[in-house]
């Protein structure tokens, strides 16, 4: 079973466990906090309206739920099976959490088992009203590769604002993916959680090692001859997704505890480099595939594209979220036969596509960046919850993610950068992060001209240029919509943009092309585009801001910045007949760690050109820096709410004086 199977729903990269009393396990310990009651109703902490500070329940009462308590107990056995159970309680606060009348617990019926599940909902007035129904369901219907995958769907009645969720569920689990091993990693609660116990106790025999990295909590350690036992509570916690924008990668804030009896990460290597190999064995329906796919290919790049997209456009994904499960792979023979797969099992295939080209690969075990470095932990396989492949083509070495379609050879999503791996060669392993994406890899880029008239309206030709995230994303949606799907995206794309002006011409570039940047051109008139004042035509474009304006007075945490993005503007003004250039602002450069902007202005005979660029730069500042951010958004405020002033000019003989 998955530890706090509420956190596995609402969460698809979170890992929980359910638990076990554990004064049935270790009587000479002292025992674990003792749950009230399910029938009893939260306890709501009193407010004095007359004191300045809330109340925990004050603090998050626009929390579409909150966790009254969340309890968990596991006992490791000596025969490394392992029994949890997980109570918990959840208030729903708002309707959007209605959803949560359906709660889900996903366990592996080949080395898991569920026992016992009660549910329950408690109205406001006290009632409980049981589970209508718990139905035990595959969960991925129609793929038999992943039939052990089985989820427990509890259903329960009544669930709305002000009633409150309680359940309990007991299971076992009999081994972990690498057999004689246990692993656990302990996170600060991701919800807003009033009460939260977890308690692990192990046999002494076990060596369980246990390290905590840059955490701020402790557990509780109890011990005696034949048994240890750790304790974690967690009381009233925040929604440290709330508390500030834009924080570092978790660890880095909260911190973590990690319990682990894997002695180095070179087991986990070998473990997998074996699973790889026994998984991998030659099959010549797959060897003829390859070669014909590279048949007509001279060259690796093109050798190695094509095995990528023929995957790509012939095998269906499967999402696994299922923790150690995510890294243990089928057979290639089942896999090519069934076309369908997970990472792990597109991973598998690809590489021996690849090896059957003449390309080597390795397979990578993966974490993103703001999972945390496997390396700051204990080994365990619950570090990694991705496979994908380092491939080298024509002398260069490339990160590559089968399944990310779009993606050439040296690009990857923005949300991988700095991701970390584990490689995974014949000879060893070693770690390694994805390098940083180039700024213009995920740019927006516009150029435009604007023919300007004297009644201020104007006539706009303009090209936007996606970067790959947006143009892949983009060109996934138009390949699946309908043709009236079509003509709504365009509508969309135009009313942002124009805001119902009269457009001429529009049309997308590039939407058939399996790779590089969509384009957007357009060509609209706005009647009323710019303010005429007497002899004057006020020209004012809306400077560009894509992050928040920090309008917060302090800063507790550093800020960082994930990605290099370039948002460029090129615009061309050209003035009306009769009209000269009174006044254009001084270029700016703002600049500091995490952001750029830049304006430049110039004049020339009958136009005013005008280039801004905004870049975010992939950097963390430290709070003390804080005031540094403040004033350089104070600055870029005051600098963009500048005009451009067009002036009609002198009359022939006109002296410029005014008439008594």
């Amino acid at each position: 079973m998955q530890r706090n199977v509420a956190f596995l729903f609402l969460f698809s990269l979170a890992t929980v466990t359910p638990v076990m009393a554990m004064e049935e396990v270790v009587p000479t310990l002292p025992q674990a906090v003792v749950l009230p009651p399910a029938s009893e109703k939260s306890k709501e902490t009193p407010v004095n309206e007359t004191s300045a500070a809330l109340s925990w329940e004050q603090k998050n009462a626009d929390q579409p739920f909150i966790y009254l308590y969340n309890h968990y107990d596991m006992k490791l056995n000596e025969d490394w099976s392992y029994e949890e159970v997980l109570n918990y309680r959840i208030k729903i606060q708002k309707d959007g959490a209605n959803y949560l009348g359906e709660q889900k617990v996903y366990y592996d019926k080949s080395r898991e088992e569920v026992n016992d599940i009660q549910a329950y909902v408690i109205a406001p007035d006290g009632t409980k009203y049981p589970s209508t129904k718990i139905q035990d369901l595959p969960v991925y219907q129609g793929s038999p590769m992943y039939s052990d995958f089985r989820v427990k769907v509890i259903t329960l009645p009544q669930v709305g604002p002000g009633t409150i969720i309680d359940v309990f569920v007991k299971g076992k689990t009999f081994r972990k993916a690498i057999k004689d091993n246990y692993w656990e990693r302990i996170d600060y609660p991701a919800v807003p959680t009033k009460s939260e116990t977890s308690t692990f106790v192990f046999p002494v025999s076990k060596n369980i090692q246990f390290k905590q990295f840059n955490a701020n909590f402790t557990p509780v350690i109890e011990k005696n001859q034949d048994f240890i036992r750790y304790t974690f509570i967690f009381n009233e916690t925040e929604d440290l997704q709330e508390t500030e924008p834009y924080l570092p990668p978790y660890e880095e804030i909260r911190g973590y505890a990690v319990f682990s009896s894997i002695p180095d990460w070179k087991l986990i290597a070998d473990w997998y480099r074996d699973l790889v190999k026994l998984n991998s064995r030659d099959d010549e329906t797959i060897r003829a595939k390859a070669l014909e796919l590279t048949a007509n290919k001279v060259t690796q790049r093109e050798k190695a594209l094509a095995i990528l997209e023929f995957i790509q456009d012939h095998f269906r994904y499967v999402a696994m979220n299922f923790g150690d499960n995510t890294v243990e792979p089928h057979p290639l023979s089942e896999i090519y036969q069934n076309r369908y797969g997970d990472c792990k099992d597109w991973s598998l295939l690809a590489r021996k596509l690849l090896d059957y080209a003449g390309i080597k690969s390795s397979v990578c075990l993966f974490n993103d960046e703001y999972a945390g470095d496997p390396q700051n932990s204990l080994p365990q396989i619950s570090a990694f919850d991705h496979v994908i492949l380092e491939v080298e083509v024509d002398g260069q070495h490339y990160f590559v993610d089968p399944q990310t379609k779009g993606y050439d050879l040296g690009e990857h999503p923005s949300s991988y950068d700095g991701a970390h791996v584990m490689v995974i060669d014949e000879e060893g392993f070693r770690f390694d992060r994805l390098p940083p994406l180039d700024e213009k890899a995920n740019a927006i880029l516009s150029e435009g001209t604007v023919e300007i008239k004297e009644d201020g309206s104007a006539k706009y030709d303009v090209a936007i240029t996606f970067g790959t995230d947006y143009s892949q994303s983009f060109r996934y949606g138009w390949q699946q919509a309908t043709d009236r799907d079509r003509e709504k995206m365009l509508e969309a794309m135009e009313h942002r943009m124009t805001k119902g002006d009269q457009v001429f011409e529009h049309r997308f570039e590039g939407l058939e092309d399996r790779y590089g940047p969509v384009k957007f051109v357009m060509k609209f008139e706005r009647p009323d585009a710019y303010p005429v004042i007497n002899d004057m035509i006020i020209l004012k474009e809306e400077m560009e801001n894509r992050v928040s304006d920090f309008a917060e007075k302090k800063r507790k945490f550093p800020i960082y910045m994930a990605s290099n993005v370039l948002v460029s503007h090129k615009a061309q003004y050209i003035l009306p007949p009769g009209y000269w250039i009174d006044y254009v602002p001084d270029d700016f450069d703002l600049n500091m760690d995490i952001m750029q902007v830049k304006c430049g202005y110039v004049k020339e005979k009958n136009m005013v050109r005008v280039e801004t660029a905004y870049r975010t730069k992939r950097a963390q500042m430290q709070p003390d820096l804080y005031p540094q951010v403040q004033d350089f958004f104070k600055k870029f405020y005051k600098l963009s709410n500048r005009y451009i002033v067009l002036k009609t000019k002198p009359r022939s003989g006109d002296l410029g004086l005014k008439e008594n």
